[in-house]
């Protein structure tokens, strides 16, 4: 009988509906049949639903709220200690025994460890990191204080909170000293999304607005733009053994690499599109 893989997804998170994308690409691909993947929908609210249908697709979560009932969603849950998914129903709940998931979601629960701790406090096997390691690689100034502490060289940066906008005389003559042109980055999204360069006084404020609107710290670094590149890499530890991807270079179409060219893109910038990475010191592997 084939093992019950969880493949979870949405979450209370700017990052919400690419999560959704991400999970219907794997379960619309996954064709190995050692294992059955069972779609868990988390809501922006962060209700679990379970479906049980095949015809799963991203149109089925537009307007969820309103027409999940009639989509074939039914409520889910799980019990401390009890690797089975439970369903709601209208007499007695039923329950499917789970070996394992899957962890879609962007952001939110999914990346700050909570989706972790919650699967694990049900015996439940989750492709993620620690609760620990993913909080600390979630929220940037807290990885910035962990190189800090460990001696490791970082870009130069301050932080800032919504209070110190108040306070922006002070703000921006820490941020002069720093040195335009500055990078800033909501402190614990991901996507690009709210990350702005400022040359400015002017620019700088009106990204603090953009910043603060999806989180309430922010980290501002000083700008490197001049010659920089960048390169994914993909790491998966299996027991003892770290099996490593290709390098690519992403393509960008402005001075960094955005929520638009990662996800959206036009006919010259396709999203998932990227180069590899043909250097002497790689090989084009790693």
């Amino acid at each position: 009988m084939k093992e019950n893989i969880i493949v979870c997804f949405g979450g209370k998170s700017f990052e919400h509906d690419i999560s959704i994308i991400t999970a219907v690409m794997m379960l619309k691909n996954y064709r190995q049949g050692k294992y059955n993947l069972l779609p868990v929908y988390i809501s922006k609210n962060n209700e679990w639903f379970f479906y049980a249908k095949n015809n799963i697709s991203v149109q089925l979560f537009k307007d969820f709220e309103n027409t999940y009932k009639v989509k074939g969603f039914k409520n889910a849950y799980l019990k401390t200690g009890d690797n089975h998914l439970y369903m709601k129903s209208i007499c007695f709940d039923k329950s499917i025994e789970i070996a394992g998931a899957l962890n879609c979601c962007h952001g939110g629960i999914g990346e700050d460890g909570t989706l972790t701790n919650i699967l694990s406090a049900s015996n439940i096997p989750v492709t993620s990191g620690n609760s620990v390691s993913m909080g600390v690689c979630m929220d940037k100034l807290l990885s910035k204080y962990c190189f800090d502490g460990l001696k490791i060289k970082t870009v130069q940066y301050i932080s800032a909170i919504k209070s110190d906008v108040q306070h922006k005389e002070k703000l921006l003559e820490n941020v002069e000293n720093l040195g335009f042109p500055v990078i800033l980055k909501p402190a614990t999204l991901g996507s690009s999304i709210g990350i702005k360069i400022a040359n400015n006084k002017e620019e700088f404020l009106e990204a603090c607005d953009v910043a603060f609107e999806f989180d309430d710290k922010i980290l501002i670094e000083k700008a490197i733009l001049d010659g920089m590149e960048e390169y994914n890499v993909a790491c998966l530890k299996i027991k003892d053994s770290v099996i490593v991807s290709d390098i690519d270079k992403a393509k960008k179409s402005d001075e960094i690499l955005s929520f638009k060219d990662k996800y959206i893109g036009d006919e010259n910038n396709l999203p998932q599109q990227s180069t590899k990475c043909g250097t002497k010191s790689c090989g084009g592997y790693l």
